[in-house]
């Protein structure tokens, strides 16, 4: 009953949690609040780092696997490659804002850099996270009938599972 009842979440896009999340609007307002300051101040700064990053970040991603000589390496060799190709990157590309604009710029450049590459990289696995939750969320508004059908089956199981510990609990004590 356990693994039909995960196999079917599954297929569903929906983990165990999401059944327990009891939606009120508060929380939704709450929640599109939060969405919709990340598009509007998170997202451009993240693509600014995105836009200025992706050429060191693809080398990276790609040369590592060829360099690295096992998978036990690659890590070691992602974190060394990427340092020195960013650094490289954005030493470059902030002369040519120096040569260009001059020195103002320039470290307003490279600053923008220091600011907006963790905002890239948070951004990164953030989208992934709201996508699932928008996902959940609508999916969870057109089936309700999905969400109660899960719940009940999920309460069954918990059922089950607690009458077999209190079985279990019973049994004698096997000695070795």
């Amino acid at each position: 009953q356990l693994k039909a009842f995960e196999r079917l979440c599954k297929i569903c896009g929906i983990r165990d949690y999401h059944l327990t999340i009891n939606i009120r609007p508060v929380l939704v307002l709450l929640y599109f609040t939060r969405l919709i300051l990340i598009i509007l101040l998170v997202l451009p700064i993240a693509m600014w780092g995105m836009i200025n990053g992706i050429v060191p970040f693809e080398l990276t991603r790609h040369l590592s696997r060829r360099i690295a000589r096992g998978v036990d390496q690659y890590d070691t060799t992602k974190v060394l490659l990427g340092m020195l190709l960013f650094i490289s990157f954005w030493s470059a590309q902030t002369l040519l804002v120096y040569r260009f604009l001059g020195a103002w710029w320039a470290a307003g450049y490279f600053a923008s850099m220091l600011i907006a590459a963790p905002f890239a990289l948070r951004m990164r696995k953030e989208y992934k996270i709201i996508l699932n939750n928008l996902n959940i969320f609508f999916l969870v508004l057109r089936k309700k009938q999905l969400r109660d059908y899960l719940t009940d089956k999920r309460h069954e199981i918990e059922v089950e599972l607690a009458r077999l510990v209190r079985i279990v609990k019973r049994l004698p004590s096997v000695s070795a």
